[in-house]
């Protein structure tokens, strides 16, 4: 499978992989939908991930800010966990629905470095208090036996095999679902306009 990924954004450091992840799903989004409130170059990114320079992005309040960001607009965050393949699907298949971005266990750590030629290029350095940092991955599609995805981790060390990569979907089902946050993603979809009420009343 092929998908142009050149306006995809390296990331300038392992820390800022989920920035850049979600910066790539947004710019991405924001080609096919105009009125997307977001511009690739806003300083906010930083906020909406909960960058922090030394201990990376984080979860938290992500999907809360960039719901408020949408606020008065037909966009949504939609994040939700314990989903299947099947879900996922479902989401490739939304004309609506941006690319989603998934975590998934360490182990493909150990995938990748065994499927890369230069498998040193795939050693992942330990976060600020000695944790593994968790893989986020922008899959394209699932087909019979495969998923294609985009992975930001790979991006930065080995910037020669971007073009989208190939896991078997067996694996894949097993590394998405061995999370903290089993089985989880998050993705943009426009529907009809929303206000601050709306917001506030889907998140109380």
């Amino acid at each position: 499978m092929t998908v142009n990924l050149s306006h995809f954004s390296e990331p300038p450091s392992e820390r800022e992989v989920l920035r850049y992840a979600l910066k790539n799903i947004l710019t991405n989004y924001a080609e096919e939908h105009e009125a997307l409130p977001f511009d690739a170059a806003d300083p906010d990114l930083d906020t909406l991930t909960g960058h922090r320079i030394n201990f990376g992005g984080n979860y938290s309040q992500l999907v809360a800010r960039l719901d408020n960001r949408f606020d008065g607009t037909s966009f949504e965050v939609n994040s939700d966990d314990h989903l299947d393949i099947d879900d996922l699907k479902e989401v490739f298949s939304n004309p609506t629905a941006s690319y989603p971005l998934v975590e998934v266990h360490p182990e493909l750590y150990e995938y990748q470095a065994q499927k890369d030629e230069s498998p040193e290029t795939y050693i992942i350095q330990r976060g600020h208090h000695d944790e593994t940092l968790v893989p986020l991955l922008i899959p394209f599609s699932v087909e019979e036996e495969s998923v294609f995805y985009y992975d930001p981790f790979l991006d930065y060390y080995s910037p020669k095999n971007t073009p989208s990569q190939k896991i078997s979907r067996g694996l894949f089902i097993e590394l998405w679902g061995r999370c903290d946050l089993t089985s989880w993603a998050l993705w943009i979809d426009q529907g009809q306009q929303r206000t601050l009420m709306d917001v506030n009343e889907a998140q109380s």
